[in-house]
């Protein structure tokens, strides 16, 4: 028996488990309004305001895949968003593919538009990695998982990074943050209290 979340609504089939991250665990299941296939991720934390999920939602882009909606429900938050057919680049690495310059360069061109659409949107993903790249049938490249993502003007409540694949400052500001945190850690060794941190 599979062990999937149950929903209340009866719009969203899950079919399969897809994986588990720092931040969320995610499933495919079939859209009965829509008639396809996206993606429901299930996160660990709350995603923020409405502004924010509104501001994610409007983002549009060939290199994005499209938002469709949010739910809450039993205290959990779930994003349902476009189902991207293809690997990711940090599978297609491990599996031992090679690509040509004029690949990544094409590439690269593919995800500065993404984040040009998002800046625009005063969202910051703060998790580009090749596991978060996916590589699509035909040729181009889509950048994935926007639950990581902040919107500018924000409190930082959550620092997020992937060891390797981080900035140097969002490394600094991680290790200001944890300084911050054992500081307040009692002399006799109690429970620390609740930081908001994800680590991937």
């Amino acid at each position: 028996m599979q062990d999937f979340p149950i929903l209340s609504t009866a719009r969203y089939r899950i079919e399969r488990r897809l994986g588990a991250g720092g931040s969320g665990a995610v499933y495919k299941a079939w859209d009965a309004n829509l008639q396809k296939a996206v993606v429901i991720k299930m996160l660990f934390h709350e995603i923020g305001s409405e502004q924010e999920r509104d501001a994610l939602k409007n983002v549009k882009s060939e290199y994005l895949p499209q938002v469709y909606d949010f739910l809450s429900e039993g205290g959990r938050t779930y994003t349902v968003m476009e189902f991207i057919e293809g690997k990711s680049l940090d599978q297609l690495l491990k599996e031992g593919k090679r690509f040509s310059q004029q690949q990544v360069i094409q590439w690269y061109g593919q995800l500065a538009a993404a984040l040009t659409v998002l800046h625009k949107q005063k969202i910051c993903h703060r998790d580009i990695k090749p596991g978060n790249i996916m590589l699509l049938t035909n040729g181009d490249v889509c950048l994935i998982d926007f639950n990581t993502a902040l919107i500018a003007g924000n409190d930082v409540k959550l620092i997020s990074r992937s060891l390797g694949y981080c900035s140097p400052e969002q490394y600094e500001i991680y290790e200001r943050h944890k300084h911050r945190i054992m500081s307040t850690v009692p002399a006799d060794g109690g429970v620390l209290p609740a930081t908001g941190e994800n680590s991937k």
